[in-house]
Protein backbone atom coordinates (compact mmCIF):
# COMPACT_ATOMS: atom_id res chain seq x y z
CA UNK A 1 0.00 0.00 0.00
CA UNK A 2 1.19 3.53 -0.98
CA UNK A 3 2.01 5.39 2.36
CA UNK A 4 -0.03 8.82 2.50
CA UNK A 5 2.05 11.85 3.34
CA UNK A 6 0.97 15.43 4.20
CA UNK A 7 3.57 17.73 3.53
CA UNK A 8 3.49 21.19 5.33
CA UNK A 9 5.76 23.97 5.82
CA UNK A 10 6.58 27.17 7.39
CA UNK A 11 8.79 30.16 8.36
CA UNK A 12 10.76 29.97 11.96
CA UNK A 13 11.29 32.51 14.08
CA UNK A 14 14.65 32.75 13.30
CA UNK A 15 13.81 33.33 8.93
CA UNK A 16 14.44 29.52 7.96
CA UNK A 17 12.11 27.24 6.39
CA UNK A 18 10.13 24.36 7.75
CA UNK A 19 9.10 21.54 6.10
CA UNK A 20 7.41 18.88 7.88
CA UNK A 21 6.43 15.63 5.88
CA UNK A 22 3.65 13.65 8.22
CA UNK A 23 3.83 10.09 7.61
CA UNK A 24 1.52 8.18 10.00
CA UNK A 25 2.49 5.45 11.48
CA UNK A 26 6.41 5.70 10.66
CA UNK A 27 8.49 4.91 13.58
CA UNK A 28 11.30 6.78 13.06
CA UNK A 29 12.11 10.30 12.33
CA UNK A 30 15.28 11.89 9.55
CA UNK A 31 15.76 15.80 10.19
CA UNK A 32 17.89 17.09 7.88
CA UNK A 33 19.69 20.99 7.09
CA UNK A 34 19.76 21.81 3.70
CA UNK A 35 22.32 25.07 3.55
CA UNK A 36 23.53 27.25 0.72
CA UNK A 37 26.90 26.04 1.51
CA UNK A 38 28.14 23.95 -1.83
CA UNK A 39 31.36 23.94 -3.21
CA UNK A 40 30.57 26.27 -5.87
CA UNK A 41 31.02 28.47 -2.73
CA UNK A 42 34.77 27.97 -1.86
CA UNK A 43 36.43 30.53 -2.05
CA UNK A 44 38.74 31.12 -4.62
CA UNK A 45 42.14 30.50 -3.11
CA UNK A 46 40.20 27.85 -0.87
CA UNK A 47 39.80 24.70 -3.31
CA UNK A 48 37.82 22.12 -1.18
CA UNK A 49 36.53 24.47 1.89
CA UNK A 50 32.70 24.05 1.90
CA UNK A 51 33.45 20.01 1.50
CA UNK A 52 36.51 20.18 4.55
CA UNK A 53 34.13 22.31 6.65
CA UNK A 54 31.33 19.39 6.35
CA UNK A 55 33.84 17.22 7.69
CA UNK A 56 34.54 19.41 10.55
CA UNK A 57 31.39 19.41 11.73
CA UNK A 58 31.63 15.73 12.85
CA UNK A 59 34.71 16.23 15.04
CA UNK A 60 32.80 17.34 17.96
CA UNK A 61 30.55 20.26 19.70
CA UNK A 62 30.23 22.37 23.28
CA UNK A 63 28.30 19.84 24.39
CA UNK A 64 29.71 16.52 23.02
CA UNK A 65 33.43 17.86 22.88
CA UNK A 66 34.93 14.91 20.59
CA UNK A 67 34.06 12.96 17.90
CA UNK A 68 33.07 9.72 19.94
CA UNK A 69 30.51 11.50 22.07
CA UNK A 70 28.95 13.43 19.12
CA UNK A 71 28.50 9.97 17.21
CA UNK A 72 27.59 8.24 20.55
CA UNK A 73 24.86 10.43 21.26
CA UNK A 74 22.86 9.53 18.09
CA UNK A 75 23.99 5.76 17.96
CA UNK A 76 23.03 4.90 21.58
CA UNK A 77 19.53 5.34 19.96
CA UNK A 78 19.98 2.71 17.10
CA UNK A 79 20.60 6.22 14.43
CA UNK A 80 22.72 7.68 12.21
CA UNK A 81 24.57 11.26 11.21
CA UNK A 82 25.37 11.73 7.42
CA UNK A 83 26.25 14.58 5.30
CA UNK A 84 27.03 15.60 1.61
CA UNK A 85 28.50 17.83 0.25
CA UNK A 86 27.44 19.51 -3.61
CA UNK A 87 27.47 22.10 -5.88
CA UNK A 88 24.77 24.50 -4.74
CA UNK A 89 24.19 23.21 -1.13
CA UNK A 90 25.31 20.99 1.84
CA UNK A 91 22.93 17.91 3.37
CA UNK A 92 23.17 17.42 7.09
CA UNK A 93 20.75 14.30 8.28
CA UNK A 94 20.21 12.49 11.42
CA UNK A 95 17.91 9.49 11.49
CA UNK A 96 16.65 8.39 14.86
CA UNK A 97 13.48 6.79 16.15
CA UNK A 98 11.06 9.02 16.78
CA UNK A 99 10.49 9.04 20.49
CA UNK A 100 14.44 10.64 19.81
CA UNK A 101 12.72 13.71 17.86
CA UNK A 102 13.88 16.70 20.03
CA UNK A 103 16.99 15.19 20.72
CA UNK A 104 17.72 14.83 17.12
CA UNK A 105 17.05 18.55 16.96
CA UNK A 106 19.11 19.46 19.43
CA UNK A 107 22.31 17.64 18.15
CA UNK A 108 21.91 18.94 14.84
CA UNK A 109 21.69 22.73 15.39
CA UNK A 110 24.97 21.65 17.94
CA UNK A 111 27.21 20.20 14.84
CA UNK A 112 25.84 23.62 12.97
CA UNK A 113 26.29 26.16 15.44
CA UNK A 114 28.83 24.94 18.03
CA UNK A 115 31.19 22.98 16.65
CA UNK A 116 34.63 22.47 18.24
CA UNK A 117 37.18 23.76 15.24
CA UNK A 118 40.90 23.66 16.90
CA UNK A 119 44.48 23.15 15.37
CA UNK A 120 44.47 19.36 16.59
CA UNK A 121 40.70 18.50 14.59
CA UNK A 122 42.06 20.37 11.73
CA UNK A 123 45.42 18.24 11.10
CA UNK A 124 43.49 15.61 12.30
CA UNK A 125 40.70 15.51 9.76
CA UNK A 126 43.47 16.89 6.76
CA UNK A 127 44.32 13.33 6.95
CA UNK A 128 41.02 11.89 6.73
CA UNK A 129 39.84 14.14 3.63
CA UNK A 130 43.40 13.30 2.01
CA UNK A 131 42.30 9.55 1.83
CA UNK A 132 39.24 10.32 0.25
CA UNK A 133 40.98 12.76 -2.29
CA UNK A 134 43.14 9.38 -3.05
CA UNK A 135 40.46 7.05 -3.17
CA UNK A 136 38.85 9.09 -5.67
CA UNK A 137 41.48 9.70 -7.92
CA UNK A 138 42.21 5.99 -7.73
CA UNK A 139 38.66 5.10 -8.61
CA UNK A 140 37.97 5.67 -12.36
CA UNK A 141 34.28 6.64 -12.02
CA UNK A 142 34.98 9.33 -9.57
CA UNK A 143 38.29 10.59 -10.99
CA UNK A 144 36.11 11.31 -14.24
CA UNK A 145 34.08 14.14 -12.15
CA UNK A 146 37.35 15.72 -10.56
CA UNK A 147 39.83 15.28 -13.71
CA UNK A 148 37.85 15.32 -16.63
CA UNK A 149 34.35 16.26 -17.00
CA UNK A 150 34.08 18.98 -14.16
CA UNK A 151 37.11 20.67 -16.09
CA UNK A 152 36.03 21.06 -19.31
CA UNK A 153 32.24 21.98 -18.52
CA UNK A 154 33.43 24.20 -16.12
CA UNK A 155 36.37 25.73 -17.01
CA UNK A 156 37.54 28.79 -15.58
CA UNK A 157 34.90 28.68 -12.91
CA UNK A 158 35.07 27.81 -9.12
CA UNK A 159 33.53 24.45 -10.29
CA UNK A 160 36.37 23.19 -12.48
CA UNK A 161 38.39 21.66 -9.42
CA UNK A 162 37.46 18.53 -7.37
CA UNK A 163 34.96 19.18 -5.37
CA UNK A 164 37.43 17.95 -2.01
CA UNK A 165 40.23 20.03 -3.33
CA UNK A 166 43.98 18.53 -4.04
CA UNK A 167 46.48 17.47 -1.58
CA UNK A 168 48.21 21.33 -1.65
CA UNK A 169 44.45 22.54 -1.21
CA UNK A 170 43.42 20.67 2.06
CA UNK A 171 47.33 21.36 3.51
CA UNK A 172 46.37 25.02 2.93
CA UNK A 173 42.86 25.20 5.02
CA UNK A 174 43.37 26.95 8.75
CA UNK A 175 40.92 26.71 11.59
CA UNK A 176 40.10 30.73 10.51
CA UNK A 177 39.35 29.45 6.76
CA UNK A 178 36.81 26.73 8.11
CA UNK A 179 35.32 29.20 11.07
CA UNK A 180 35.22 32.20 8.04
CA UNK A 181 33.08 29.62 5.71
CA UNK A 182 30.76 28.73 8.65
CA UNK A 183 30.19 32.42 9.38
CA UNK A 184 29.68 33.35 5.89
CA UNK A 185 27.25 30.50 4.44
CA UNK A 186 25.73 28.61 7.08
CA UNK A 187 22.80 31.85 7.65
CA UNK A 188 19.56 30.93 8.83
CA UNK A 189 17.56 32.14 5.92
CA UNK A 190 19.70 29.99 3.21
CA UNK A 191 18.55 26.94 5.49
CA UNK A 192 15.68 24.33 4.95
CA UNK A 193 14.84 21.96 7.57
CA UNK A 194 12.82 19.32 6.98
CA UNK A 195 11.89 16.59 9.03
CA UNK A 196 10.28 13.47 7.83
CA UNK A 197 7.74 10.93 10.41
CA UNK A 198 4.58 10.55 12.28
CA UNK A 199 4.72 14.12 13.38
CA UNK A 200 3.23 17.07 12.78
CA UNK A 201 3.59 20.81 11.94
CA UNK A 202 3.06 22.35 15.36
CA UNK A 203 4.57 20.24 17.50
CA UNK A 204 7.56 20.76 15.11
CA UNK A 205 7.80 24.22 14.90
CA UNK A 206 7.78 24.28 18.66
CA UNK A 207 11.14 21.93 18.96
CA UNK A 208 12.92 24.25 16.44
CA UNK A 209 12.26 27.15 17.57
CA UNK A 210 13.41 26.23 20.79
CA UNK A 211 16.78 25.85 19.37
CA UNK A 212 16.73 27.95 16.25
CA UNK A 213 17.60 31.23 18.56
CA UNK A 214 21.26 30.24 18.21
CA UNK A 215 21.20 29.64 14.43
CA UNK A 216 20.56 33.14 13.68
CA UNK A 217 22.80 34.86 11.26
CA UNK A 218 20.96 36.56 8.38
CA UNK A 219 21.94 36.60 4.39
CA UNK A 220 24.39 39.59 3.61
CA UNK A 221 25.05 41.24 0.57
CA UNK A 222 27.36 39.29 -1.01
CA UNK A 223 27.57 37.70 -4.87
CA UNK A 224 27.84 33.31 -4.82
CA UNK A 225 29.91 32.48 -8.08
CA UNK A 226 28.86 32.54 -11.24
CA UNK A 227 29.69 29.27 -12.63
CA UNK A 228 29.18 28.59 -16.61
CA UNK A 229 30.14 26.07 -19.17
CA UNK A 230 33.39 26.82 -21.42
CA UNK A 231 33.43 26.60 -25.23
CA UNK A 232 35.62 23.43 -24.94
CA UNK A 233 33.82 20.29 -25.54
CA UNK A 234 36.85 17.23 -25.35
CA UNK A 235 38.84 16.56 -22.23
CA UNK A 236 40.81 14.11 -21.82
CA UNK A 237 42.96 12.82 -18.99
CA UNK A 238 45.65 10.03 -19.96
CA UNK A 239 46.38 7.28 -17.54
CA UNK A 240 47.49 4.25 -18.71
CA UNK A 241 45.14 1.59 -17.84
CA UNK A 242 43.10 -1.20 -18.81
CA UNK A 243 39.89 0.28 -19.16
CA UNK A 244 38.91 4.18 -20.23
CA UNK A 245 36.19 5.82 -18.21
CA UNK A 246 33.86 8.08 -20.29
CA UNK A 247 30.64 11.07 -20.26
CA UNK A 248 29.12 11.96 -23.08
CA UNK A 249 27.04 14.63 -22.12
CA UNK A 250 24.64 17.69 -23.30
CA UNK A 251 24.48 21.42 -21.99
CA UNK A 252 20.99 21.63 -20.80
CA UNK A 253 19.17 24.07 -18.43
CA UNK A 254 18.80 25.58 -15.12
CA UNK A 255 16.65 23.76 -12.15
CA UNK A 256 13.88 26.46 -12.87
CA UNK A 257 13.22 25.47 -16.14
CA UNK A 258 10.17 23.98 -17.50
CA UNK A 259 12.43 21.85 -19.94
CA UNK A 260 13.30 20.08 -17.05
CA UNK A 261 10.68 16.99 -16.50
CA UNK A 262 10.70 16.13 -20.17
CA UNK A 263 14.73 16.16 -19.84
CA UNK A 264 14.06 13.53 -17.16
CA UNK A 265 11.99 11.69 -19.09
CA UNK A 266 14.58 11.67 -21.71
CA UNK A 267 16.99 10.48 -19.56
CA UNK A 268 15.16 7.63 -18.42
CA UNK A 269 14.53 6.72 -21.58
CA UNK A 270 17.96 6.75 -22.57
CA UNK A 271 19.91 4.80 -19.83
CA UNK A 272 17.44 4.46 -16.69
CA UNK A 273 17.22 0.85 -16.43
CA UNK A 274 18.41 -2.37 -18.51
CA UNK A 275 15.71 -2.05 -21.23
CA UNK A 276 16.46 1.27 -21.82
CA UNK A 277 18.55 2.39 -25.44
CA UNK A 278 21.34 2.73 -24.81
CA UNK A 279 22.22 -0.11 -22.24
CA UNK A 280 20.68 -2.58 -24.71
CA UNK A 281 22.19 -1.40 -27.62
CA UNK A 282 25.98 -1.31 -25.95
CA UNK A 283 25.76 -3.96 -23.37
CA UNK A 284 22.66 -6.41 -24.32
CA UNK A 285 23.46 -6.16 -28.21
CA UNK A 286 27.21 -4.85 -28.25
CA UNK A 287 28.84 -6.40 -25.27
CA UNK A 288 30.92 -3.33 -24.91
CA UNK A 289 30.02 -2.02 -21.00
CA UNK A 290 29.47 -4.19 -17.94
CA UNK A 291 27.47 -0.92 -16.21
CA UNK A 292 26.89 2.36 -16.54
CA UNK A 293 25.24 5.67 -15.71
CA UNK A 294 22.46 7.81 -16.88
CA UNK A 295 21.63 11.45 -15.03
CA UNK A 296 20.68 15.16 -15.14
CA UNK A 297 21.49 17.37 -12.98
CA UNK A 298 20.46 20.93 -12.47
CA UNK A 299 22.22 23.99 -11.18
CA UNK A 300 21.02 27.37 -10.74
CA UNK A 301 22.12 28.93 -13.66
CA UNK A 302 23.26 25.91 -16.16
CA UNK A 303 22.61 21.96 -16.32
CA UNK A 304 23.54 18.54 -17.88
CA UNK A 305 22.64 15.21 -19.18
CA UNK A 306 25.37 12.99 -19.19
CA UNK A 307 25.73 8.73 -20.48
CA UNK A 308 28.75 7.05 -18.42
CA UNK A 309 30.43 4.00 -19.03
CA UNK A 310 34.23 2.19 -18.47
CA UNK A 311 34.96 0.36 -21.59
CA UNK A 312 38.47 -1.49 -23.14
CA UNK A 313 41.11 0.36 -25.05
CA UNK A 314 39.34 -0.89 -28.24
CA UNK A 315 36.02 -0.78 -27.91
CA UNK A 316 36.00 3.24 -26.26
CA UNK A 317 35.51 4.96 -29.59
CA UNK A 318 32.65 2.82 -30.76
CA UNK A 319 30.70 3.32 -27.68
CA UNK A 320 31.04 6.78 -28.12
CA UNK A 321 30.01 6.85 -31.32
CA UNK A 322 26.80 4.65 -30.51
CA UNK A 323 25.97 6.98 -27.68
CA UNK A 324 25.73 9.78 -30.02
CA UNK A 325 23.92 8.12 -32.87
CA UNK A 326 21.14 7.07 -29.80
CA UNK A 327 21.28 10.32 -28.33
CA UNK A 328 20.61 12.06 -32.00
CA UNK A 329 17.87 9.29 -32.69
CA UNK A 330 15.68 11.29 -30.44
CA UNK A 331 16.24 14.58 -32.12
CA UNK A 332 15.54 13.14 -35.86
CA UNK A 333 12.34 10.96 -35.07
CA UNK A 334 9.56 10.65 -32.63
CA UNK A 335 9.09 7.80 -30.16
CA UNK A 336 7.12 5.28 -30.61
CA UNK A 337 3.73 4.63 -28.54
CA UNK A 338 5.12 1.27 -27.47
CA UNK A 339 8.97 3.44 -26.44
CA UNK A 340 6.28 5.79 -24.24
CA UNK A 341 4.22 3.45 -23.10
CA UNK A 342 7.43 1.69 -21.71
CA UNK A 343 9.45 4.56 -20.61
CA UNK A 344 6.31 6.27 -18.79
CA UNK A 345 5.75 3.03 -16.92
CA UNK A 346 9.67 2.92 -15.90
CA UNK A 347 9.98 6.11 -14.89
CA UNK A 348 6.63 6.50 -12.83
CA UNK A 349 6.59 3.00 -11.20
CA UNK A 350 10.57 3.37 -10.23
CA UNK A 351 9.35 7.28 -8.67
CA UNK A 352 6.52 5.97 -6.14
CA UNK A 353 8.60 2.91 -5.61
CA UNK A 354 11.22 4.27 -4.10
CA UNK A 355 9.29 6.47 -2.28
CA UNK A 356 9.16 4.02 0.78
CA UNK A 357 11.42 5.44 3.49
CA UNK A 358 11.36 8.69 5.81
CA UNK A 359 14.48 9.41 4.77
CA UNK A 360 13.31 9.11 1.06
CA UNK A 361 10.79 11.80 1.54
CA UNK A 362 13.20 14.43 2.96
CA UNK A 363 15.48 13.96 0.53
CA UNK A 364 12.51 14.33 -2.22
CA UNK A 365 11.25 17.57 -0.80
CA UNK A 366 14.68 19.20 1.23
CA UNK A 367 16.45 18.99 -2.28
CA UNK A 368 13.42 20.82 -4.02
CA UNK A 369 12.47 23.45 -1.30
CA UNK A 370 16.99 24.53 -1.05
CA UNK A 371 16.45 24.88 -5.05
CA UNK A 372 13.46 26.68 -6.03
CA UNK A 373 11.99 27.28 -2.24
CA UNK A 374 8.80 25.54 -3.27
CA UNK A 375 7.66 22.01 -4.09
CA UNK A 376 5.93 18.80 -5.33
CA UNK A 377 5.01 15.46 -4.25
CA UNK A 378 5.63 11.82 -5.79
CA UNK A 379 2.35 12.09 -6.78
CA UNK A 380 2.08 15.62 -8.50
CA UNK A 381 5.60 14.02 -10.30
CA UNK A 382 3.91 11.38 -11.84
CA UNK A 383 1.22 12.70 -13.23
CA UNK A 384 3.50 15.32 -14.75
CA UNK A 385 5.45 12.08 -16.18
CA UNK A 386 2.19 10.65 -17.64
CA UNK A 387 1.09 14.01 -19.28
CA UNK A 388 4.68 14.00 -21.26
CA UNK A 389 3.81 13.43 -25.14
CA UNK A 390 6.30 12.07 -27.85
CA UNK A 391 5.87 15.69 -29.75
CA UNK A 392 7.07 17.43 -26.21
CA UNK A 393 9.98 14.35 -26.54
CA UNK A 394 11.08 15.19 -29.65
CA UNK A 395 11.06 18.93 -29.48
CA UNK A 396 12.96 18.89 -25.83
CA UNK A 397 15.44 16.73 -27.56
CA UNK A 398 15.34 19.14 -30.72
CA UNK A 399 16.68 21.17 -28.51
CA UNK A 400 19.80 20.50 -26.87
CA UNK A 401 20.38 17.06 -28.72
CA UNK A 402 22.73 18.79 -31.46
CA UNK A 403 26.06 18.37 -32.76
CA UNK A 404 27.25 21.42 -31.51
CA UNK A 405 26.48 21.20 -27.79
CA UNK A 406 28.04 17.67 -27.46
CA UNK A 407 30.56 16.99 -24.94
CA UNK A 408 32.64 14.29 -23.95
CA UNK A 409 35.04 13.73 -20.76
CA UNK A 410 37.66 10.70 -20.43
CA UNK A 411 39.97 9.31 -18.25
CA UNK A 412 42.21 6.72 -19.07
CA UNK A 413 44.37 5.37 -22.27
CA UNK A 414 42.47 7.53 -24.95
CA UNK A 415 43.49 10.16 -27.82
CA UNK A 416 41.51 13.44 -27.39
CA UNK A 417 41.85 14.14 -31.43
CA UNK A 418 40.06 10.39 -31.85
CA UNK A 419 37.40 11.24 -29.56
CA UNK A 420 36.89 15.11 -30.81
CA UNK A 421 36.00 13.57 -34.35
CA UNK A 422 33.42 10.99 -33.00
CA UNK A 423 31.67 14.26 -32.17
CA UNK A 424 31.54 15.19 -35.75
CA UNK A 425 31.01 12.02 -37.25
CA UNK A 426 27.31 12.65 -39.32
Amino acid sequence: MRKQTFYQKTRLNNGSTLGVIKIPGAFPVTISAYIKAGFRHDPSNRPGLAHFTEHMLFNGTKNYPSSALLSQSINQHGGWHDAFTWIEYQRHMIHLPKLQLKKGIEILFETLVNPIINNEGLEQEKGVVKEEILKRRENPETAIWDFAWNPLFFKGTCLSHPCTGVEKDVKNISTRDVGNFISDHFLADSTVFIVAGDVDLESSVKLFDEYSTIYNRKSFLHSQNEVSNSGERVKVNFIDSDQTAIMFGVKTIPYAHQDRHVLDFITDCLGGYFGARLPQRLRDEGGLIYNWNMWQDNLDETGYLFFSASASKENQYKITSLVKEEFEKLSNKKLSDSDMKLAKGHITGSLISNMETVTDFARWYGFQESMRGKSISPNEQENMYKKISSQEVFEVASKYFQKNNFYIAAIGPTDAEKLGKSLEEK
